[in-house]
């Protein structure tokens, strides 16, 4: 048996419950927004004059949507969006991986300027806004994956039993090394979301994740499976 801390129990306990709810909200996706539609930048320059645009009007704009509409929060933390903005095409940021696994459209910075063409004109007339189709703005390289997302959604809806339906990461058990305390917190909540356990404590852990500048491992992490986390993005792209 392996030693772990007197408190990994509890510590697991203590975890479970929010293991739980991810899971949960990842088989069934559910998506917990106040509006219907919730837009997400990754890596787009803050001083692209259609961000500030839409940043400044954005109150305006959701009373002319049917269902509202909103920019997600600045402290990004695994909540869930409608689509995602993501100004480099060519890096895979955290919110990416995230659009992918819950099968939202990633699109270009173009598609923000055909949104706000929309909304301009709505504010302006004071008519209700058409939301932009976002299949002409998609990004290629993502677009498979997420329709692949979706049939796997589409597929586990027609399982009653919750616990009979199947995430990408359900026969694992993971433990991610190396990472700051925001990063694991996303990296965990994504995990679960797609239906990997994620204990606190090294005991059931059947996969470690470890960061290419993790310092300070646990010796018991190489004694299993250790990869590098772009197994687990490669994974889910």
């Amino acid at each position: 048996k392996m030693e772990d801390d007197d408190n990994d129990e509890e510590d697991d306990k203590e975890h479970f419950e929010e293991i739980i709810y991810r899971k949960m909200h990842g088989y069934q996706h559910i998506v917990d927004r106040t509006t219907a539609y919730t837009i997400e930048f990754s890596m787009v320059d803050k001083t692209n004059e259609e961000y500030a645009w839409l940043k400044k009007n954005i109150n305006k704009a959701n009373v002319r949507v049917t269902g509202g509409i909103k920019l997600g929060r600045s402290d990004f933390q695994g909540h869930e969006f409608s689509h995602l903005i993501l100004g480099n095409p060519k890096k895979r940021s955290l919110k990416c991986l995230y659009a992918i696994a819950t099968g939202v459209p990633v699109v270009t910075t173009d598609y923000l300027t055909e949104l706000n063409k929309e909304l301009k004109k709505a504010i302006t007339e004071k008519v209700k806004a058409t939301i932009p189709d976002t299949t002409p703005f998609e990004i290629k390289r993502y677009a498979t994956s997420i329709k692949k997302a979706n049939d796997v959604y589409e597929e586990n809806q027609k399982i009653e039993n919750v616990d009979e339906r199947k995430g990408l990461f359900s026969d694992y058990t993971m433990k991610f090394y190396g990472f700051d305390e925001e990063e694991l917190h996303i990296l965990e909540g994504l995990a679960n979301y797609l239906g990997a356990d994620t204990p606190k404590t090294s005991r059931m852990v059947n996969l470690n994740i470890i960061h290419p500048k993790a310092e300070d491992i646990d010796s018991k992490a190489y004694l299993k499976t250790a990869v590098s986390i772009d197994w687990f993005s490669d994974s889910i792209e």
